[in-house]
């Protein structure tokens, strides 16, 4: 009998085990999963062309040259009569405006002219050769369009001349005191949103 108790004991404890496993085994038991997922976006890139060339918008800078060609308005050829880069009664100009959006956005361009210093010479301003619709200011010349990603490009020339009145006297006046023409460009581009 000792041998059957003994026997017995053991089985009991081996059904108690198997019991007990089964019984902690199922607390561990559980589904795990783990996911992970990732999404990246370029910036777009906000860049311009000016004049052909990339701008640089870091410089916050525009080569401006209104007065860079001089011509004598009696034949349209390059102005021989007057000294390199000054203006006198009876010359003309004009400069070429280019502006290109290369972002990947649209844009809108603003572009503002202001008479920095005029000393009363008599200039006049036009987006025509043939001066039809002329200004005497500048900044009347201003204006704002909408560029489109990879649109043409936006051009634009300015004319100006200085317009003989048959004033002499005040021509010469100028020419006496030989003032200093400014002319200043603002350039402004905004996203569209």
């Amino acid at each position: 009998m000792k041998k059957n108790r003994l026997f017995m004991l053991g089985l009991v404890t081996v059904f108690v085990a198997v019991l007990s496993l089964t019984l902690v085994s199922s607390t561990f038991a559980r589904y795990t999963s783990t996911v992970t997922g990732q999404d990246s976006a370029k910036v777009a890139k906000w860049a311009f062309d000016y004049n052909s060339s990339s701008l640089d918008l870091a410089q916050n800078d525009v080569a401006f040259k209104l007065f860079e060609t001089i011509n004598d308005t009696k034949d349209g050829l390059d102005e021989t009569d007057v000294a390199d880069g000054r203006i006198a009664p009876g010359t003309c100009g004009s400069f070429a405006l280019s502006f290109q959006n290369k972002s990947e956005v649209t844009a809108t361009l603003s572009v503002a002219f202001d008479e920095v210093t005029i000393s009363g010479v008599p200039l006049e301003f036009s987006f025509n050769s043939d001066f039809t619709d002329s200004v005497d200011d500048i900044a009347e010349l201003s204006w704002n369009q909408n560029l489109a990603i990879g649109s043409a490009a936006i051009e634009k020339t300015i004319y100006w001349r200085w317009v003989e009145d048959g004033d002499n006297t005040v021509d010469t006046n100028l020419g006496i005191a030989a003032p200093d023409v400014t002319m200043k460009m603002t350039v402004v581009f905004t996203q569209v949103d």
